[in-house]
C-alpha cells in the first residue's frame, strides 16, 4: 500500500545481506536491535561504511528492551546513519501496537487509531493513572472521553472536511451527538455508583469551576462551547427511548445536520432539512457569510429568556447572514425564515433580543424576516 519494495533474506549469511543492503541501495532496516548491531560489526570488518557506502534513513528494531536504551540506538544510528526507533507488538493482537514516532520523544507510544491503552494494577485490576487519584471526577471523566475513544474506532470521529468547512449547523449536529453521546454514557455510569461516591462527584464538581476567572470571555462564547453538552444528552436520549443504543449507532451512520435537530429530536426522526435562504443585501464589502441555525437563535436569547430561546430556535426553518464593516463598528444582517405557522414566534423572539439591543433591528421582508445589528 506503501509502494515499497520487499527484500528477503532468509537463508542469507550475515555478510550477505550487508551487501545486500548496500547493493540494494535498502533505504529501511527491520532487525532485532542486537542484529543490527552485529551487522553494522559486520560492515566494520568487511571494509563497508554504511553510513557513506549505505543509504538507510531509518533501522526499526523490535524484539528486545535494547530498542529502547539510548546509548544502544545511539550506537546503533552511528553505525547505519539513519533513524532508529522501536516497535513492540503482540502476535494475538496484530502484531505492532506501539512504536517511535519520527519526533523520537524518548520511547515507543500506543499507535491510538487502532488501540485503547490503560494500565491496570495487577493486584487489584483497578486502573492506574501516574500522578491521579481516582475519585470520581476523574473516573467520570475517564469515561466520557473512553466512550469517544471507542465511538471514534467504529465511526471515525476526525471529521475534518466537516469541522474545517463552513457549515456551522453539520458542525453543530455532529458535536451534539458526540458529546450527547458520552454524556449519555456517564450518565449511566453514574446510576453504578454508591450513595457515597455519587455525592463525591457532585461535591467534586461544584468545586471544579470554583477560583477559574472566567471575566474577559464573551458570555456567548461560553454558551456555544457547553451547548453541545446540555443540549446533546437529551437528543441522545430520544434515540435511545426510540431505538436503544442501535439509535446511537444508526445516527452516526446518518448524522444530525442541523442544531434543529439537537434542539428538536423529532425534526431529526423526520430528517427536516433547512431551507435554502439566498445572502441578504449588506451595507458594504462582506467579509463573512453563513447561517445562524437554530443553535445560534438559540444562543442568541439563552441569556435573556430561555423559553423565548426554545420558542424562536424551534421557529426556525432556514436562514442566511452576512457581516461588513461600517467604519469602526461591525454589522451583521440575517433574513430568517420561520415554519409556516411560526412567523409570530419567529419575530417575538427577534424583538426580544432588539429591545436589549439598541442598534438591532428587525424586519419583515415577504415570508422573511431581516434581522439587522451592529456593534
Amino acid at each position: 500500500k506503501i509502494g515499497c519494495l520487499t527484500l528477503a533474506s532468509g537463508k542469507m549469511t550475515t555478510e550477505q545481506r550487508v551487501k545486500q543492503i548496500v547493493e540494494m541501495g535498502v533505504t529501511v532496516v527491520c532487525a532485532t536491535p542486537t542484529y543490527a548491531l552485529r551487522m553494522g560489526q559486520t560492515a566494520e570488518k568487511l571494509g563497508i561504511d554504511l553510513r557513506k557506502d549505505g543509504k538507510v534513513r531509518r533501522v526499526v528494531v523490535s524484539g528486545e528492551p535494547a530498542g529502547s536504551i539510548p546509548a544502544v540506538m545511539k550506537m546503533i544510528e552511528e553505525m547505519w546513519g539513519g533513524k532508529c526507533g522501536d516497535t513492540a507488538g503482540m502476535t494475538e493482537i496484530g502484531t505492532i501496537m506501539v512504536f517511535e514516532c519520527e519526533k523520537q520523544p524518548g520511547g515507543p507510544h500506543i499507535i491510538e487509531d487502532h488501540f485503547i491503552e490503560e494500565v491496570l494494577d495487577p493486584e487489584t485490576d483497578e486502573l492506574v493513572m501516574r500522578g491521579v487519584v481516582l475519585d470520581p471526577i476523574v473516573r467520570s471523566t475517564q469515561v466520557h472521553e473512553l466512550t469517544q475513544a471507542l465511538d471514534d474506532q467504529h465511526f471515525d470521529l476526525d471529521r475534518a472536511e466537516l469541522m474545517d468547512g463552513d457549515d456551522s449547523e453539520a458542525q453543530f449536529g455532529f458535536i451534539g451527538l458526540v458529546e450527547g453521546t458520552a454524556t449519555w454514557v456517564e450518565e449511566q455510569w453514574v446510576t453504578m455508583l454508591d450513595r457515597d461516591e455519587v455525592a463525591e462527584l457532585r461535591r467534586r464538581e461544584a468545586e471544579f469551576g470554583v477560583g477559574i476567572d472566567l471575566r474577559g470571555i464573551p458570555d456567548i462564547l461560553l454558551i456555544d462551547i457547553s451547548l453541545p453538552y446540555i443540549l446533546g444528552p437529551t437528543f441522545v436520549r430520544e434515540l435511545v427511548a426510540a431505538a436503544g443504543t442501535d439509535g446511537i449507532d444508526a445516527a452516526y451512520l446518518d448524522l444530525p445536520t442541523s442544531g434543529e435537530h439537537i434542539l428538536e429530536p423529532e425534526s431529526y426522526e423526520a430528517r427536516d432539512l433547512p431551507v435554502v435562504v439566498v445572502n441578504p443585501p449588506a451595507d458594504g464589502t462582506v467579509i463573512s457569510e453563513g447561517v445562524i441555525g437554530a443553535s445560534g437563535l438559540f444562543e442568541m436569547l439563552l441569556d435573556l429568556d430561555v423559553a423565548a430561546a426554545q420558542r424562536m430556535a424551534r421557529a426556525w426553518e432556514g436562514d442566511r447572514y452576512v457581516v461588513w464593516r461600517n467604519g469602526d463598528e461591525v454589522c451583521l444582517r440575517a433574513d430568517v425564515l420561520a415554519e409556516p405557522d411560526a412567523t409570530t414566534t419567529m419575530r417575538d423572539g427577534l424583538e426580544t433580543f432588539v429591545e436589549a439591543h439598541s442598534s438591532a433591528s428587525v424586519e419583515p421582508v415577504g415570508d422573511l424576516l431581516r434581522f439587522t445589528a451592529c456593534a
